[in-house]
């Protein structure tokens, strides 16, 4: 059976990438959250002018952050 040594450097960098995936994650469910609030305050010209039906906008507004 092979094993598998981690050097110091392999781990430390591995947690440096682990910790930007999940500050880019909370960076894309922010981004995500606001643009959800704000469609949800729209008037019906502005999402006539966006090209959104109410329904849509509903529906869109009404997901969670994490979810696309």
């Amino acid at each position: 059976m092979a094993e598998i040594y981690l050097t110091s450097n392999h781990v430390h960098g591995n947690r440096e990438y682990v910790v930007e995936r999940v500050r880019q994650a909370v960076d894309t469910w922010l981004v995500r959250a606001k643009g959800r609030r704000q469609l949800a305050r729209m008037t019906e010209y502005q999402l006539q002018d966006i090209g959104l039906t109410a329904a849509a906008r509903d529906q869109e507004a009404s997901k969670p952050f994490w979810q696309l």
